[in-house]
């Protein structure tokens, strides 16, 4: 379902912004963000952008996170010896404002089609419109109660295998 990849290198830097309301469309309704910047063993340099509270990294700690379709989803530091699974941290949920807006609209609709139509429409868009909040909710749990497993188990592999190395200390 989601292909997992992992970026490891030392922290140059680690930056916490606060986020304003998201609006009706936006999915992320996280609070606070991470900037977080990576320096690679290749010398380049990558910046991942964390949507959740809880970030234990510091400036030249080793760490390995588990990106999910360009997200970060999940962080091993290696120097403290701590592990995050940003999606139990701050989960998504699972309802939205633009979940709402959904039910209204396909009333609505459902009128209209009854209107010049047959009335039987109405038997069909009623009920889909009435499960529509429930069968989204439910399927968003489903989906992120899978994501999360899978994370935790991409987070024993890098913590088990030990994929990354601790960099050698400055001098």
């Amino acid at each position: 379902m989601y292909e997992f990849t992992t970026i490891s290198g030392r922290v140059i830097e680690a930056r916490r912004y606060m986020n304003r309301w998201p609006r009706l469309n936006e999915p992320d309704p996280a609070q606070e963000r991470w900037e977080v910047w990576i320096s690679e063993r290749s010398s380049s340099e990558v910046k991942l952008t964390v949507a959740s509270r809880i970030m234990p990294v510091r400036c030249g700690h080793s760490v390995t996170f588990v990106v999910a379709d360009d997200r970060p989803v999940g962080m091993v530091n290696l120097t403290i010896g701590a592990s995050v699974n940003f999606t139990r941290a701050d989960p998504m949920p699972v309802l939205q404002g633009r979940d709402v807006i959904w039910p209204v609209f396909m009333s609505f609709g459902g009128l209209m089609l009854a209107a010049f139509t047959s009335p039987l429409i109405l038997v069909l868009a009623v009920p889909l419109a009435v499960l529509y909040v429930p069968i989204i909710v439910v399927a968003r749990w489903l989906v992120r109660g899978r994501l999360q497993s899978q994370v935790d188990v991409r987070l024993g592999q890098v913590r088990t295998e030990d994929v990354v190395r601790p960099f050698p200390k400055r001098s």
